[in-house]
């Protein structure tokens, strides 16, 4: 008898692992969908799709093999939710796995630079030419005592935010100013930097750093982030003492 229920057991983890049979327990469903991200993704896709008069198609691509990321606790909710986009959404979203250690060359075309590094836990959104990577530290919520240990699952809200930007047909530029002394840049807080352009990101737009001593503001910035700048600001032709009483 314990024989059979230890072959039962064996069994049923094996195939509960290949097709994904988990179930969310948690009493606020923190790792299902939740029909408010559905429906949001769904009126956005109907828009594009008849603004452009074609189909969206976006790839969700995780940088390593699939028994791998199951294995791992952290990136297996991360793919836990983005198949049950593919689930939810099949003729536009499809999960694709590629083994960045044996085949770095498949996501040469998705780095910023060709000195940025592509590693195994990052996670891909694209469609067309429009893609975003995000670290695996993306997906989950930090506190301020303890960068990391994560206390919350931020992966639904992470994912919708990336497929909706890869898909618009044009983001909005939000400019961030540098170089006049604000705190988080003048202090190399990267963590509040990186807090600040996520939710930036989040908010569908495309995040530049600028100076305005050396660089005029882009005609397509929607938002410019000044945060408590301790010097004057330079425009290119000079010193202005009333740009900071004019922005």
């Amino acid at each position: 008898l314990i024989a059979v229920v230890v072959i039962i057991n064996i069994t049923f983890t094996a195939l509960a692992q290949k097709y994904m049979w988990y179930t969310d327990m948690t009493t606020e469903k923190l790792y299902t969908l939740s029909q408010e991200a559905i429906d949001l993704m769904d009126e956005s896709f109907k828009k594009v799709e008849a603004e452009r008069g074609e189909d969206i198609k976006v790839e969700i691509i995780f940088c390593d093999e699939k028994d791998n990321l199951m294995a791992e606790t952290t990136q297996r909710y991360v793919l836990e939710t983005a198949l049950q986009l593919q689930t939810e959404f099949p003729d536009v979203i499809d999960v694709k796995f590629i083994d960045v250690w044996t085949n770095p060359s498949a996501v040469d075309k998705y780095r910023a630079n060709a000195h940025s590094n592509i590693f195994s836990t990052n996670v891909i959104v694209a469609s067309g030419t429009e893609f975003r990577v995000y670290a695996l530290q993306a997906f989950y919520v930090f506190s301020d005592a303890d960068s990391t240990t994560p206390w919350s699952y931020n992966g639904e809200k992470k994912l919708a935010s990336g497929i909706l930007a890869v898909t618009q047909a044009e983001a909005p530029v939000a400019c961030i100013t540098i170089n006049h002394g604000e705190p988080f840049v003048a202090q190399n807080d990267l963590a509040k930097t990186q807090y600040l352009i996520s939710l930036l990101e989040d908010g569908g737009y495309d995040v530049e750093l600028l100076d305005l001593a050396h660089n005029d503001i882009p005609e397509d910035c929607r938002l410019m982030v000044i945060y408590d700048p301790q010097d004057d600001f330079l425009v290119s032709d000079g010193v202005s003492t009333m740009i900071c009483m004019e922005l």
